[in-house]
């Protein structure tokens, strides 16, 4: 009894903790998604700024080996602070910022996610460690108590990172639910039940920030079919089996191809400039640009019942290039954009409606990828309403158990 009384006390001393980080990822979600929505309409208007991403690309490598040197950078560094302890640099916001900004300006095939997932983290971290927060003055006291001080304060740290995290996705998504079990999925966190209140308080005081300065949770243009064809179950199930290996070739090419480029290209800026022309040339190839930047005019088709068979396999090349390159965004947008074009493609070939098999191929394609069952069914929810979340459900366990052990974030 006295140890969760403590808890609780401990909790509400952590409080202006929550708030100051929701407050403060709120603002950086909601400027980030402006800064992003901005440099995808600069690059519709002007579309030979493709031209321009080899040189964005090297640039963006010079920028990170003079702000970080030898320091890594990615989601995975956040979470690896919170598993190993690892340390985070404050130089990392402005970087992912900025570096973000220019692939989606010259037409890099990226999200925005990761970029926000680690820039979340990072400010988290920094907000705690400029309070000072108790039990970081453990060397006076006597070595247990210094060892109890020294938890104390990895504890806080954490939990201020996982904070950061699910604000800045709040934030950028407006989707305080799903932002809550996303982070908590990704990092393995055992201790949910102690940290989802943070968390959770987290996520919507950055939700309500947004939706203060303006924006609404998302609306995409979905509605449940009325009448579904007999067996829609089995037939959804099917369709999600179909889903998990493109799901699987997803994660392995983008985890692969840039391991791949760095054991065989040594030179960084080399890396960067032939990985940015492979964009362009395919780009052109293609004769489309709907696989440059976010691809939302092609998630939404999608949703309508419109996807090309090949959608989602060039999708995942142009991201797996874009990555290699070193340019910066995030995989989870790119993971939707294959879930949905695959469903609204395929989804026919078993009797199942084209506009409804785009979100359960989203969100089977999300739980394959990232690995986050849960989290992906919420996403449905919020995106399209709660009608279909057996459909989500039955796809997002199927997807999650047939596509491997591997995720994007592991």
């Amino acid at each position: 009894m006295m140890s969760e009384v403590k808890k609780l006390l401990r909790l509400l001393r952590d409080f202006p903790l929550f708030i100051l980080i929701g407050i403060g990822a709120g603002f950086l979600g909601y400027l980030f998604r402006l800064s992003i929505t901005w440099a995808g309409t600069i690059r519709h208007q002007y579309p030979r700024l493709i031209f321009l991403l080899p040189v964005v690309g090297v640039l963006v490598t010079v920028l990170y080996q003079l702000g970080l040197k030898e320091h890594k950078n990615g989601p995975k560094t956040v979470i690896s602070a919170i598993r190993d302890n690892s340390s985070l640099k404050g130089i990392q916001i402005p970087l992912v910022f900025f570096a973000s900004i220019l692939t989606h300006l010259t037409g890099g095939s990226a999200g925005r996610e990761g970029a926000v997932l680690e820039m979340g983290g990072v400010l988290g971290d920094r907000i705690v460690s400029l309070l000072h927060y108790p039990g970081q003055k453990g060397r006076r006291h006597h070595a247990i108590r210094l060892v109890l001080a020294r938890e104390m304060s990895k504890a806080q740290r954490d939990v201020a990172i996982l904070c950061g995290m699910a604000g800045a996705f709040s934030a950028l998504f407006v989707t305080p639910l799903t932002a809550v079990f996303f982070v908590l999925e990704i990092t393995e966190s055992r201790q949910i039940l102690h940290r989802f209140i943070p968390v959770f308080t987290t996520s919507i005081i950055s939700f309500m920030v947004v939706c203060l300065l303006g924006w609404k949770p998302y609306q995409l243009p979905y509605y449940l079919p009325e009448a579904l064809p007999a067996g829609s179950l089995l037939r959804a199930a099917l369709l999600a089996t179909v889903c998990s290996p493109v799901g699987y070739f997803f994660c392995m090419m983008i985890k692969g191809v840039p391991h791949i480029a760095q054991v065989y290209i040594k030179w960084d800026y080399l890396r960067a400039f032939l990985f940015s022309v492979g964009v362009i040339i395919f780009t052109f190839f293609l004769k489309t640009d709907k696989f440059n930047g976010l691809g939302t005019e092609a998630i939404n088709d999608a949703l309508l019942g419109k996807g090309g068979y090949t959608d989602f396999f060039w999708k995942t090349i142009l991201t797996a290039m874009t990555l290699a390159a070193g340019l910066k965004g995030g995989e989870i947008i790119p993971a939707i954009f294959v879930g949905a074009t695959f469903g609204a493609a395929y989804s026919p070939l078993f009797g199942f409606p084209p506009d409804l098999g785009a979100a359960v191929g989203l969100v089977g394609c999300l739980s394959a990828t990232a690995k986050v069952p849960i989290a992906a069914v919420l996403l449905g929810v919020e995106l399209f309403g709660g009608k279909g979340i057996i459909f989500y459900a039955i796809a997002s366990v199927i997807c999650y158990f047939l596509s491997g052990k591997n995720g994007l974030y592991r």
